[in-house]
């Protein structure tokens, strides 16, 4: 009989290395929805042989609630290509997929498992340092963002197969500190709110309202907005800045923010639909009719033919599914932060309640000014999610290898 641990955790390393990591390195666009399908491949075994299809719940009604969407954008909306918006629903379920269907399938990594999972980890982070002291970031990973997003993630995954102590702490924070090398302001205020959580981030802040805690997070948050202001001052701001080239290039980003309340404002439920703005799907595959009602089609990188920048945030997306929409994606994650905190009600193990968090603030801040989420490094972290959630990383057992 193949062991359903032993199968899914060949599924993570290959998703982890070819649908992540390297993946701008191989130029294969196609794999990330090819691990995709095969996981939920996988799920269909899962559900035959064990017949735990309640396990699936989360799936259903995440699929049902998008296949909703599919349906009211190519039949009632009609604002992009039909290839547009089956395209763009793909992208969409794809961390929904990668959370849920892990969740449900529940696996265990043991000792040996950790050990070589921590051990490629250690393998990735020096690939990632000699490509960055040699200068050829955007030439081994297309762009220089990447050194932030794959660290987050590998520096995330050697500290959860790694014993909890202050050297692995430490280590992990140097793991994570490669990614400084991406110069990216969102990664700065990133790798500030790592150093919090792992140091002094303790449960019990999240539950308890105390002023030291107030005071102490203020400061934190302080020190974020410091380290990403020019970044926070250009996008939503808007004062006077140097019109260096990396801001007259992401001046799209700028302009999908503004004009966002004005569509929430015309299409206040069920939102303009799925490719209709701010996704690859709504530019590449098809031009949206939303950018020209709204006179995004002059904004450089917004223009049909040259949408270079269109899907370069992922925030004003959700206007495509309303309030509606919006406030199911809120829901997601107070499911997610709940299921944390049973988790470690029951382990006790603060070291994965850090890392869940951490994932959290990563995907939050990572949308401000890109699209992670949709990604291989969203998919990433909400495997690492469910994997948490699950107690993945406590087994000890070798026999379930």
């Amino acid at each position: 009989m193949i062991s359903l641990t032993r199968t899914y955790y060949v599924f993570f390393l290959f998703t982890l290395l070819f649908g992540f990591y390297f993946y701008n390195t191989f130029g294969i666009e196609i794999v990330d929805e090819l691990l995709i399908f095969l996981l939920l491949c996988f799920s269909g075994i899962h559900i035959l042989t064990t017949k735990k299809i309640s396990n699936y719940k989360g799936l259903f009604l995440v699929l049902g609630i998008l296949f909703v969407y599919l349906f009211h954008s190519l039949f009632n909306l009609k604002v992009n290509t039909p290839k547009a918006v089956v395209t763009d629903f793909v992208i969409q379920l794809k961390p929904l997929i990668a959370f849920f269907c892990t969740y449900a399938i529940a696996p265990k990594f043991s000792v040996k498992q950790k050990k070589i999972l921590r051990n490629i980890c250690l393998f990735l982070s020096f690939v990632m340092l000699t490509v960055c002291l040699l200068g050829q970031l955007k030439t081994v990973f297309f762009h220089v963002a990447y050194a932030g997003i794959n660290m987050t993630i590998i520096a995330s995954l050697f500290y959860l197969c790694s014993e909890d102590t202050s050297r692995n702490r430490i280590f992990t924070i140097l793991l994570l500190s490669i990614g400084l090398f991406g110069t990216r302001s969102k990664f700065y205020g990133f790798f500030v709110l790592a150093i919090f959580v792992f140091f002094w981030f303790k449960p019990e802040m999240l539950k308890k309202i105390r002023l030291k805690y107030i005071l102490l997070c203020i400061i934190i948050f302080a020190v974020i907005i410091l380290v990403a202001w020019r970044k926070i001052n250009y996008y939503f701001i808007g004062a006077d800045i140097d019109q260096t080239e990396e801001f007259t290039e992401t001046a799209a980003r700028a302009a999908l923010y503004a004009v966002t309340p004005s569509i929430i404002s015309d299409y206040p439920f069920l939102g303009t639909g799925l490719a209709s703005y701010a996704t690859h799907a709504s530019g590449e595959i098809g031009y949206s009719d939303i950018y020209s009602k709204y006179g995004l089609d002059n904004v450089y990188g917004l223009i049909e033919g040259d949408c270079r920048f269109i899907s370069d945030t992922f925030f004003p997306e959700l206007v495509q599914f309303g309030i509606i929409g919006i406030i199911l994606y809120i829901v997601l994650w107070r499911f997610i932060i709940k299921k944390l905190y049973q988790a470690y009600n029951e382990n006790g193990k603060v070291q994965f309640l850090k890392i869940g968090l951490l994932m959290i603030g990563f995907i939050m801040i990572e949308s401000v000014a890109g699209s992670v989420f949709l990604q291989g490094g969203g998919v990433c972290a909400m495997i690492i999610l469910a994997l948490i959630i699950k107690n993945a990383f406590i087994e000890e057992s070798p026999q379930n290898a």
